[in-house]
């Protein structure tokens, strides 16, 4: 009898482990938006290494392309905003984008910071986290956005960084771009539109065998996660710390994105859920 009772006891023991192994074993990604950009200065290696030391998975970025052809974090097409220096990027040189500012705008403490090459935002990156790398599309001739996401991969491929590489996009023909030069390589769907019964862009992530999908929070419908889940579509969302975000995980979303990544990894951390 007493062994019949150590069986069941142990029986037990090992269902209870089993029950509370998806609560133990749940990460829910987070990815700093343009690096640690509520205390750094956007897009620089020091917002990018921050971002992994508090604690992110992945960093989105944003590509643009110079005019001899290097590729460099930068979110607008001009150099205006984040920099010291005033033009569009693609009438640059790189030799001219790398002798602007890029910290001081942030803060004093942060002069000196300089725009980062891909090639230099993928050595940091190695061993530390992901980069998202985004592809942006308007405001810009399609010869220049196939030059740069050309030469984004090219780099990619010359850093063997398939594996903690992903590219994203508003653009689902950019994105198919990056898979006819390496099917390899991840593809993430950016997508503000609200969906119709004509047109739903998660229709459009499925049908061309898409990493990951990105909704924002306001149309990140149960019926479509449910979609995208039943499809093994990596699923995130921009949102900050909010009750929301437990739901959220529930119905399937895989991860968030914030400018504040330290605050929105403790946040999930007190819901247990990293």
């Amino acid at each position: 009898m007493k062994r019949f009772l150590a069986l069941v006891i142990a029986a037990v023991g090992v269902l209870a482990a089993h029950a509370q192994a998806p609560e133990e074993s749940t990460h829910v990604i987070v990815q700093a938006h343009r690096g640690y950009s509520e205390v750094y200065p956007e897009n620089t290696l020091i917002a990018i290494e921050k971002a992994f030391e508090v604690g992110a998975d992945r960093v989105e970025t944003d590509l643009a392309l110079t005019q001899d052809g290097h590729v460099v974090l930068m979110h607008d097409r001009t150099v205006d905003r984040t920099t010291d220096g005033s033009g569009r990027v693609q009438f640059m040189t790189l030799a001219e984008v790398k002798a602007l500012d890029a910290g001081a705008w942030k803060g004093a403490r942060f002069a000196g910071e300089r725009v980062p090459t891909l090639e230099e935002a993928l050595e940091l990156a190695r061993g530390k986290g992901e980069l998202n790398l985004e592809i942006k599309v308007t405001g810009s001739a399609g010869s220049y956005v196939a030059e740069t996401i050309r030469r984004a991969v090219e780099i990619v491929q010359e850093h063997e960084a398939h594996d903690y590489v992903i590219f994203s996009s508003f653009d689902f023909q950019a994105l198919q771009q990056v898979q006819r030069l390496d099917p390899e390589l991840r593809v993430l769907l950016l997508d503000w539109d609200a969906p119709s019964a004509a047109f739903d862009y998660l229709d459009v992530a499925i049908a061309q065998g898409f990493y990951g999908w990105s909704p924002t929070a306001q149309y990140a419908t149960p019926e479509r996660l449910q979609r995208a889940e039943e499809h093994g579509i990596f699923v995130h969302i921009g949102a900050g710390p909010s009750p929301r975000l437990r739901e959220f995980v529930a119905l399937g979303v895989d991860g968030f994105s914030a400018n504040d990544a330290k605050t929105l990894v403790d946040f999930l951390e007190s819901l247990g859920l990293r």
